[in-house]
């Protein structure tokens, strides 16, 4: 019976890994910048506010900056940039979009509205590569979150007899490590995969 538990867990875990990671590359994963929108209508509500009471024109037009710069969720764009992104194809979705990959490319008002801020991203060979390494990367790391479950994949006889001398505080710490490390390397290429696609798709479907 312990033979067959056994087997199982080899079998499972590292499948259920792959799987997940399967669903993750798939629906992708990126930060997001709700905090900043609250902020900025919060002022921008906030500078109405004072120009209701006051009159002054200099908090209406303060109110209509942080306005726009809330609903572009950015920290770094002009007011033309703002304004060009509020006028793509789909602003809704445009937005959301360039706010999760706003480190990879940048507004244009001259050419195409969006550009790559690395030369090097604007070859798609250089692109297929970076993406097809990351996710190498990544799905390396999803058989690192089930090593734990399974150490005789990876480890050799003679670490696998000492693994065996651990407390169980040891083991624990062990496995912790190798879970963490795993997931952090497993985020931060699916973050990277997610934003070159996203990326990729705002650029083709923004051609001027």
């Amino acid at each position: 019976m312990s033979n067959e538990f056994e087997l199982f867990t080899k079998i499972l875990f590292p499948g259920l890994s792959i799987i997940i990671s399967l669903f993750g590359l798939r629906s992708g994963w990126t930060y997001r910048k709700d905090k900043l929108f609250t902020s900025r209508k919060n002022m921008s509500e906030f500078a109405y506010y004072l120009y209701k009471n006051s009159e002054d024109v200099i908090f209406k037009n303060i109110a209509e900056e942080y306005g726009i710069a809330a609903l572009t969720k950015d920290k770094s764009l002009t007011k033309n940039q703002r304004l060009t992104l509020l006028r793509t194809i789909n602003p809704v979705r445009d937005i959301d979009d360039f706010s999760k990959c706003q480190s990879l490319i940048s507004i244009s008002t001259q050419h195409d509205i969006f550009c790559w801020n690395k030369k090097r991203y604007k070859f798609r060979v250089y692109r297929r590569f970076v993406k097809l390494l990351t996710t190498s990367i990544y799905f390396m790391s999803s058989l690192l979150v089930a090593l734990p479950f399974n150490y005789s994949i990876l480890f050799s006889i003679r670490a696998m007899e000492k693994i065996s001398h651990f407390n169980i505080w040891q083991k624990i710490g062990l496995s912790s490590y190798l879970i963490t490390l795993g997931l952090m390397i497993c985020f931060i290429c699916l973050n990277k995969v997610s934003k070159i696609k996203i990326a990729e798709r705002l650029i083709l479907t923004n051609r001027l």
